[in-house]
Protein backbone atom coordinates (compact mmCIF):
# COMPACT_ATOMS: atom_id res chain seq x y z
CA UNK A 1 0.00 0.00 0.00
CA UNK A 2 1.51 3.23 -0.68
CA UNK A 3 0.28 6.40 0.56
CA UNK A 4 1.04 10.14 -0.51
CA UNK A 5 -0.30 13.67 0.07
CA UNK A 6 -3.45 14.34 -2.04
CA UNK A 7 -2.80 16.36 -5.47
CA UNK A 8 -5.14 18.04 -6.16
CA UNK A 9 -6.52 16.59 -9.11
CA UNK A 10 -6.34 13.69 -6.68
CA UNK A 11 -8.23 15.69 -4.18
CA UNK A 12 -10.42 16.68 -6.34
CA UNK A 13 -11.63 12.96 -7.16
CA UNK A 14 -11.89 12.00 -3.54
CA UNK A 15 -13.92 15.02 -2.47
CA UNK A 16 -16.32 14.14 -5.43
CA UNK A 17 -16.79 10.59 -4.09
CA UNK A 18 -17.00 12.15 0.02
CA UNK A 19 -19.67 15.21 -1.06
CA UNK A 20 -22.96 13.17 -0.29
CA UNK A 21 -21.43 11.73 2.84
CA UNK A 22 -19.85 14.76 4.57
CA UNK A 23 -20.62 17.87 2.63
CA UNK A 24 -23.09 19.02 4.72
CA UNK A 25 -25.28 20.48 2.21
CA UNK A 26 -22.59 22.21 0.04
CA UNK A 27 -22.49 22.54 -3.29
CA UNK A 28 -19.44 19.98 -4.69
CA UNK A 29 -17.37 23.45 -5.40
CA UNK A 30 -17.88 24.80 -1.98
CA UNK A 31 -16.95 21.25 -0.26
CA UNK A 32 -13.62 21.49 -1.80
CA UNK A 33 -13.51 25.28 -1.48
CA UNK A 34 -13.58 24.21 2.20
CA UNK A 35 -11.25 21.59 2.49
CA UNK A 36 -8.70 23.30 0.08
CA UNK A 37 -9.34 26.83 2.69
CA UNK A 38 -8.24 23.81 5.16
CA UNK A 39 -5.37 22.41 3.89
CA UNK A 40 -3.78 25.78 3.33
CA UNK A 41 -4.14 26.72 6.98
CA UNK A 42 -0.95 27.43 9.28
CA UNK A 43 -1.90 23.99 10.88
CA UNK A 44 -2.04 21.91 7.78
CA UNK A 45 1.90 23.80 6.64
CA UNK A 46 3.02 22.11 10.03
CA UNK A 47 2.13 18.99 8.62
CA UNK A 48 -0.98 18.52 11.43
CA UNK A 49 -3.59 18.29 9.44
CA UNK A 50 -2.63 15.82 5.93
CA UNK A 51 -5.12 14.59 3.55
CA UNK A 52 -4.12 11.50 1.81
CA UNK A 53 -4.57 9.12 -0.97
CA UNK A 54 -3.84 5.52 -1.09
CA UNK A 55 -2.68 3.09 -3.81
CA UNK A 56 -1.48 -0.04 -4.27
CA UNK A 57 1.17 0.78 -7.01
CA UNK A 58 2.82 3.52 -7.64
CA UNK A 59 1.15 4.31 -11.05
CA UNK A 60 -2.14 2.87 -10.05
CA UNK A 61 -5.54 4.26 -9.30
CA UNK A 62 -6.63 5.92 -6.28
CA UNK A 63 -8.19 2.99 -3.52
CA UNK A 64 -8.70 4.60 -0.56
CA UNK A 65 -8.58 7.90 1.16
CA UNK A 66 -8.23 9.57 4.36
CA UNK A 67 -7.28 12.76 6.72
CA UNK A 68 -4.34 12.21 8.90
CA UNK A 69 -3.66 14.58 12.14
CA UNK A 70 -0.99 15.12 14.38
CA UNK A 71 -1.94 16.84 17.94
CA UNK A 72 0.57 17.90 20.64
CA UNK A 73 -0.44 16.47 24.20
CA UNK A 74 0.74 16.73 27.88
CA UNK A 75 0.33 13.39 29.55
CA UNK A 76 1.24 14.04 33.45
CA UNK A 77 4.06 16.82 32.67
CA UNK A 78 5.33 15.32 29.70
CA UNK A 79 4.71 16.83 26.29
CA UNK A 80 3.67 13.75 23.65
CA UNK A 81 2.28 13.60 19.86
CA UNK A 82 -0.81 11.81 18.93
CA UNK A 83 -1.92 10.55 15.69
CA UNK A 84 -5.92 11.05 14.33
CA UNK A 85 -7.44 9.83 11.46
CA UNK A 86 -10.79 10.79 9.70
CA UNK A 87 -12.68 10.41 6.95
CA UNK A 88 -11.73 6.93 6.27
CA UNK A 89 -13.44 5.87 2.12
CA UNK A 90 -12.52 3.29 0.09
CA UNK A 91 -13.36 4.22 -3.83
CA UNK A 92 -16.39 1.41 -4.08
CA UNK A 93 -14.70 -0.33 -6.55
CA UNK A 94 -12.39 -1.46 -4.34
CA UNK A 95 -14.77 -2.38 -1.33
CA UNK A 96 -14.63 -5.44 0.04
CA UNK A 97 -11.04 -6.38 -0.49
CA UNK A 98 -9.34 -5.31 3.33
CA UNK A 99 -8.18 -2.15 1.15
CA UNK A 100 -9.12 0.19 4.42
CA UNK A 101 -7.42 -2.15 7.03
CA UNK A 102 -4.11 -1.88 4.94
CA UNK A 103 -4.36 1.63 4.51
CA UNK A 104 -4.67 2.00 8.10
CA UNK A 105 -1.77 -0.08 8.82
CA UNK A 106 0.70 1.74 6.67
CA UNK A 107 -0.80 5.05 8.23
CA UNK A 108 -0.27 3.27 11.81
CA UNK A 109 3.26 2.62 10.70
CA UNK A 110 4.04 6.15 9.47
CA UNK A 111 2.16 7.83 12.77
CA UNK A 112 5.06 5.26 14.87
CA UNK A 113 7.95 5.98 12.95
CA UNK A 114 7.09 10.11 13.04
CA UNK A 115 7.08 9.62 16.85
CA UNK A 116 3.20 9.07 17.67
CA UNK A 117 2.53 7.27 21.06
CA UNK A 118 -1.32 6.79 19.91
CA UNK A 119 -3.79 6.75 17.47
CA UNK A 120 -7.37 7.98 18.14
CA UNK A 121 -10.50 8.56 15.88
CA UNK A 122 -14.21 8.86 15.80
CA UNK A 123 -16.03 5.14 14.47
CA UNK A 124 -19.75 6.24 13.13
CA UNK A 125 -20.15 2.32 12.38
CA UNK A 126 -19.61 0.84 15.21
CA UNK A 127 -16.96 -0.60 17.34
CA UNK A 128 -16.04 -4.03 16.08
CA UNK A 129 -14.61 -3.04 12.77
CA UNK A 130 -11.55 -0.85 14.53
CA UNK A 131 -11.40 -3.33 17.57
CA UNK A 132 -10.65 -5.78 15.12
CA UNK A 133 -7.67 -3.70 14.06
CA UNK A 134 -6.70 -3.47 17.51
CA UNK A 135 -8.23 -0.37 18.92
CA UNK A 136 -10.16 0.24 21.89
CA UNK A 137 -13.18 2.44 23.27
CA UNK A 138 -12.45 5.54 24.92
CA UNK A 139 -14.95 6.52 27.90
CA UNK A 140 -17.06 8.93 26.26
CA UNK A 141 -20.59 10.37 27.49
CA UNK A 142 -22.89 12.26 25.20
CA UNK A 143 -24.74 15.32 27.18
CA UNK A 144 -28.13 16.25 25.84
CA UNK A 145 -29.31 20.10 26.62
CA UNK A 146 -32.81 20.70 26.30
CA UNK A 147 -33.05 24.25 24.50
CA UNK A 148 -35.69 26.31 26.99
CA UNK A 149 -38.31 27.67 25.13
CA UNK A 150 -37.77 31.29 26.17
CA UNK A 151 -34.87 33.50 26.77
CA UNK A 152 -34.30 34.05 31.18
CA UNK A 153 -34.89 37.10 32.48
CA UNK A 154 -32.02 39.35 32.74
CA UNK A 155 -29.77 38.81 36.14
CA UNK A 156 -28.13 41.09 38.28
CA UNK A 157 -24.66 39.16 38.10
CA UNK A 158 -24.09 39.41 34.53
CA UNK A 159 -22.62 42.46 34.88
CA UNK A 160 -20.36 44.05 32.47
CA UNK A 161 -20.06 40.72 30.63
CA UNK A 162 -19.99 40.91 27.09
CA UNK A 163 -20.30 37.84 24.87
CA UNK A 164 -18.69 37.70 21.43
CA UNK A 165 -17.38 35.44 18.74
CA UNK A 166 -13.66 34.96 19.33
CA UNK A 167 -11.24 36.32 16.81
CA UNK A 168 -7.23 35.92 16.56
CA UNK A 169 -6.83 38.66 19.28
CA UNK A 170 -8.71 36.49 21.78
CA UNK A 171 -6.28 33.32 21.66
CA UNK A 172 -4.17 34.10 24.45
CA UNK A 173 -7.32 34.82 26.51
CA UNK A 174 -8.64 31.37 25.15
CA UNK A 175 -5.42 29.58 25.85
CA UNK A 176 -4.98 30.93 29.61
CA UNK A 177 -8.59 29.85 30.69
CA UNK A 178 -8.70 26.37 29.13
CA UNK A 179 -5.20 25.52 30.86
CA UNK A 180 -6.08 26.74 33.99
CA UNK A 181 -9.21 24.43 33.58
CA UNK A 182 -7.13 21.23 32.11
CA UNK A 183 -4.26 21.89 34.85
CA UNK A 184 -4.84 18.72 37.14
CA UNK A 185 -5.89 16.16 34.16
CA UNK A 186 -3.13 13.40 34.05
CA UNK A 187 -3.90 14.26 29.51
CA UNK A 188 -5.18 16.90 27.52
CA UNK A 189 -5.04 17.55 24.03
CA UNK A 190 -3.51 20.80 24.60
CA UNK A 191 -3.90 24.10 22.02
CA UNK A 192 -1.31 26.12 20.44
CA UNK A 193 -1.92 29.14 18.39
CA UNK A 194 -1.95 27.65 14.92
CA UNK A 195 -4.68 25.08 15.64
CA UNK A 196 -6.73 27.76 16.94
CA UNK A 197 -6.27 29.34 14.00
CA UNK A 198 -7.41 26.34 12.11
CA UNK A 199 -10.72 26.09 14.09
CA UNK A 200 -11.58 29.86 13.25
CA UNK A 201 -10.72 29.14 9.60
CA UNK A 202 -13.45 26.29 10.03
CA UNK A 203 -15.85 29.34 11.77
CA UNK A 204 -15.30 31.52 9.39
CA UNK A 205 -17.17 29.32 6.58
CA UNK A 206 -20.23 30.06 5.83
CA UNK A 207 -22.72 27.89 6.19
CA UNK A 208 -26.00 29.27 7.96
CA UNK A 209 -27.49 29.32 4.35
CA UNK A 210 -28.03 25.99 4.45
CA UNK A 211 -30.57 25.33 7.03
CA UNK A 212 -32.28 25.41 10.56
CA UNK A 213 -30.45 21.42 11.30
CA UNK A 214 -26.94 23.01 9.62
CA UNK A 215 -24.27 24.46 11.89
CA UNK A 216 -20.64 26.19 10.84
CA UNK A 217 -18.15 25.94 13.98
CA UNK A 218 -18.76 28.66 16.28
CA UNK A 219 -16.68 30.22 18.44
CA UNK A 220 -17.82 32.09 21.31
CA UNK A 221 -15.91 34.01 24.23
CA UNK A 222 -17.63 35.43 27.35
CA UNK A 223 -15.60 37.99 29.35
CA UNK A 224 -15.86 40.43 32.70
CA UNK A 225 -14.08 42.12 34.68
CA UNK A 226 -13.02 39.18 37.06
CA UNK A 227 -14.10 35.85 34.68
CA UNK A 228 -13.81 34.42 31.24
CA UNK A 229 -15.25 31.59 29.29
CA UNK A 230 -15.36 30.45 26.10
CA UNK A 231 -17.76 27.86 24.20
CA UNK A 232 -16.81 25.81 20.97
CA UNK A 233 -20.10 24.73 19.01
CA UNK A 234 -20.24 22.30 15.53
CA UNK A 235 -22.39 21.44 13.05
CA UNK A 236 -25.66 20.49 13.93
CA UNK A 237 -25.81 21.78 17.28
CA UNK A 238 -22.97 19.93 19.00
CA UNK A 239 -20.92 20.97 22.05
CA UNK A 240 -17.45 20.45 21.56
CA UNK A 241 -16.38 22.12 24.25
CA UNK A 242 -17.18 24.77 27.15
CA UNK A 243 -14.49 25.83 29.79
CA UNK A 244 -13.87 27.87 32.07
CA UNK A 245 -12.01 28.19 35.42
CA UNK A 246 -15.20 26.75 37.52
CA UNK A 247 -19.42 27.22 36.89
CA UNK A 248 -19.23 30.92 36.69
CA UNK A 249 -22.18 33.58 34.97
CA UNK A 250 -19.83 33.70 31.60
CA UNK A 251 -20.62 30.06 30.98
CA UNK A 252 -23.99 30.61 31.87
CA UNK A 253 -24.27 33.47 29.50
CA UNK A 254 -22.73 31.38 26.47
CA UNK A 255 -25.00 28.85 27.24
CA UNK A 256 -28.20 31.38 26.86
CA UNK A 257 -26.17 32.91 23.85
CA UNK A 258 -25.77 29.21 22.14
CA UNK A 259 -29.89 28.72 22.79
CA UNK A 260 -30.89 31.31 21.62
CA UNK A 261 -29.29 30.86 18.15
CA UNK A 262 -30.84 26.88 18.41
CA UNK A 263 -34.17 28.98 19.22
CA UNK A 264 -33.63 30.91 16.24
CA UNK A 265 -33.12 27.87 13.70
CA UNK A 266 -35.77 25.40 15.36
CA UNK A 267 -33.55 23.17 17.44
CA UNK A 268 -35.30 21.91 20.00
CA UNK A 269 -31.96 19.94 21.75
CA UNK A 270 -27.96 20.07 22.06
CA UNK A 271 -25.67 17.03 22.12
CA UNK A 272 -22.46 17.12 23.56
CA UNK A 273 -19.49 15.28 22.16
CA UNK A 274 -18.95 12.93 20.39
CA UNK A 275 -22.79 12.56 19.50
CA UNK A 276 -23.05 9.18 18.59
CA UNK A 277 -19.52 8.15 16.84
CA UNK A 278 -17.51 6.43 19.55
CA UNK A 279 -13.92 7.54 20.42
CA UNK A 280 -11.45 5.00 19.76
CA UNK A 281 -7.82 4.86 20.45
CA UNK A 282 -4.90 2.55 19.58
CA UNK A 283 -1.79 2.50 21.66
CA UNK A 284 1.11 3.11 18.83
CA UNK A 285 4.50 3.03 21.89
CA UNK A 286 4.08 0.99 24.28
CA UNK A 287 6.19 1.86 26.76
CA UNK A 288 3.29 5.04 27.19
CA UNK A 289 0.53 2.39 27.00
CA UNK A 290 0.66 2.05 30.69
CA UNK A 291 0.69 5.82 31.81
CA UNK A 292 -2.08 6.28 29.07
CA UNK A 293 -4.13 3.44 30.84
CA UNK A 294 -3.84 5.26 33.99
CA UNK A 295 -4.49 8.61 32.17
CA UNK A 296 -8.04 7.35 30.60
CA UNK A 297 -10.52 9.24 32.78
CA UNK A 298 -8.77 12.27 31.41
CA UNK A 299 -9.26 11.29 27.68
CA UNK A 300 -12.53 13.23 27.64
CA UNK A 301 -12.61 14.25 23.88
CA UNK A 302 -12.16 17.43 24.54
CA UNK A 303 -12.46 19.02 21.43
CA UNK A 304 -11.25 16.64 19.07
CA UNK A 305 -14.50 16.72 17.01
CA UNK A 306 -12.74 18.24 14.00
CA UNK A 307 -12.64 15.08 12.18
Amino acid sequence: MILSDANPSELALVLAHTHALWGDGLAISEYEEFITTLMASEWAREGRYRFLVAKEATTGPIVAALKLYRFRARLQSEVIEVGGVGAIFTLPDHRRRGVAAAMLARVHELMAARGDVASILFSEIGSSYYAGLGYRELPGREEIFTVPSASPAPRDDEGDIVVSRFHRDDLDLVETIRSAARAGASFDLTRDPSFWKYLLARASFPTLHLGRETWESRLMIARGPEAAAYLWARFKARVVEIIDFEPTVPSQLLLDDLFEECRRRGVSEVRGCPSGAIPMWLPLDTTKTPQLEVAMPDWRFQGVEIF
